[in-house]
This record gives structure tokens, C-alpha cells and sequence, in this order.
């Protein structure tokens, strides 16, 4: 009897997902936010082994470089956050004009 708790549940999230009321943004952000940092690792690296100004060129990468895209990927999660947070106020706003109505 569980496993069919279980099974359905899985079912109805799964549905969530393809009715796309269910947001798997968040999930992505951070998979980009890692292969972002990555990069910006990789060459910056790069830049410090060619030697000379690319040296100083490979530490502001490092660090102003990663900087940068940490704000850029902080940016799109409050930006589906706020939405998570509009679409919680619809809701509970939609629950409050129905019951306005009623009465």
C-alpha cells in the first residue's frame, strides 16, 4: 500500500513538472553557477601561465571574474524566486476573493 502512495506522488510531481507548475530553474542556476565558476577557474589559470601582465590579468579574472557571475547567477534566482513568491500571492489572493464573493 506504500508503494503505491509512493508511486503516485511521483506521478503527480511529475506532473507538476511537464504542466510547468513546478519550477526545476533553481536546480539549473546552480548546475550553470558550477560550470560558470569552473570556467572562469580554468582561465584565469590560463591567463597566469602565459606569464607576465596576463598574471595580474589571471588574478582579476579570478577574482572579480567569479564575482561577477556569482551576482549574475544570485540575480536569476531572485528573479524565480520572486516568481514563486507572485504565484504564492495569486494563490492565497484567489483563495480571499472567492470567499470575498460569498458573502
Amino acid at each position: 500500500m506504500a508503494k503505491l502512495k509512493t508511486d503516485s506522488t511521483f506521478f503527480m510531481r511529475l506532473g507538476e513538472f511537464f504542466a510547468f507548475r513546478k519550477m526545476v530553474s533553481l536546480s539549473v542556476v546552480k548546475l550553470v553557477y558550477i560550470a560558470g565558476l569552473i570556467a572562469a577557474i580554468a582561465w584565469s589559470i590560463s591567463l597566469m601561465a602565459q606569464g607576465g601582465i596576463n598574471i595580474i590579468a589571471g588574478i582579476l579574472v579570478l577574482t572579480f571574474g567569479n564575482l561577477i557571475w556569482r551576482l549574475n547567477c544570485e540575480l536569476w534566482i531572485l528573479f524565480f524566486s520572486m516568481h514563486e513568491v507572485l504565484k504564492s500571492a495569486e494563490k492565497h489572493l484567489g483563495v480571499l476573493s472567492d470567499s470575498i464573493r460569498e458573502k
